[in-house]
């Protein structure tokens, strides 16, 4: 299967000429067909498959996680009963790429009360993780108290949903000129300058459980051709923690949350999830977990290369990705 996840022929020929992996489990007339996977998938309970797929990488977890949640929608796959896509709540462990579950928002749902729902289940099967990280759409109370009764940290984005707690963050960070910490990164034309905030004069204000402090991070954004400055944008994102004041920290953390829209970005561009059409959301809930697997042997073995690279070179040649399951034990 995860041969078929790279969808290059390269991958799925290798794996007819070296039968020793098929025989590992019992395929002896070949891989199977895309229908037997489709019959497969259809006959699997898929929140049962998420969560052994996520026990099966818990060792990967090392102490001091950060768990970042998010939800996508598998734009090609779409439901029988009202033809809308099939919506995903992911959970990844942020920089190392690993799923630890991923659970389809149903119509009656939407991600918060999915989060809050699995977040407690979560977090008792990974006493790794340390911080819990998300969107603003995230920062509800309930959500942030079963973090806090786990005894982990959360950092959740605030935006206007929050409006109260958002005026005063602006009112406490929003005109501070002088970061107490910054970063500065250049890449495909752009130079994205970081400057963060932190304080904890917001704590005591506000019935919110675990409360410490709220960050600020602006970003400046310089769009560069030809070695000149051609447009300029800046933006503030806030957030509330139940960590202290340290902005190096607290930046680190918000800046980590976003590498799981870089594994969404792999499954897209990389590994096609948007365009592989499935018509059973149970389908879509599996490969889209199976995919997320890839993504994160991919992260294990990519070294210094990048994500596109090393794709490309398992996809020429699969003979690594068996080398490289036997070495993170999967």
């Amino acid at each position: 299967m995860l041969c078929q996840c790279l969808h290059t022929a390269a991958a799925v020929e290798w794996l007819k000429h070296h039968a020793e992996h098929l025989d590992a489990f019992g395929l002896d007339h070949g891989p199977p067909s895309e229908s037997t996977y489709s019959r497969l998938f259809a006959a699997l309970d898929s929140k049962r498959f998420a969560r052994a797929i996520g026990h099966a990488v818990r060792a990967w977890i090392k102490l001091g996680a950060q768990l970042a949640m998010d939800g996508k929608s598998c734009r090609a796959a779409h439901t029988r009963e009202d033809g809308k896509p099939v919506h995903i709540l992911t959970f990844v462990a942020a920089h190392s790429y690993e799923c630890l579950q991923a659970v389809r928002v149903g119509k009656k749902q939407n991600e918060a009360s999915a989060a809050q729902k699995l977040l407690p289940a979560i977090l008792n099967d990974y006493p790794g993780v340390a911080t819990v990280t998300g969107d603003a759409l995230f920062l509800q109370k309930k959500i942030c108290q079963a973090i806090r009764k786990a005894q982990k940290h959360y950092l959740i984005k605030l935006k206007a949903n929050q409006k109260t707690q958002l005026i005063e963050a602006q009112r406490l960070l929003g005109r501070k000129r002088t970061p107490q910490y910054s970063l500065v990164q250049k890449n495909h034309g752009r130079i994205e300058t970081y400057s963060a905030f932190a304080t904890d004069e917001i704590q005591g204000w506000f019935d919110w459980p675990g409360l410490k402090s709220v960050l600020r991070v602006e970003k400046r954004t310089q769009w560069m051709r030809r070695g000149k400055r051609v447009k300029e944008t800046v933006t503030n994102h806030y957030a509330l923690t139940s960590l202290p004041a340290d902005a190096p920290t607290l930046f680190s953390i918000h800046l980590g949350h976003w590498s799981i829209e870089t594994s969404f970005a792999i499954k897209d561009n990389a590994l096609m999830e948007d365009r592989h059409a499935v018509r059973s959301p149970v389908t879509a809930l599996i490969l889209s977990r199976l995919r997320s697997t890839v993504v994160s042997i991919l992260a294990h073995c990519r070294g210094a290369s990048g994500f596109a690279k090393t794709l490309r070179a398992f996809a020429l040649d699969p003979e690594p990705i068996w080398n490289a399951l036997e070495r993170i034990n999967l």
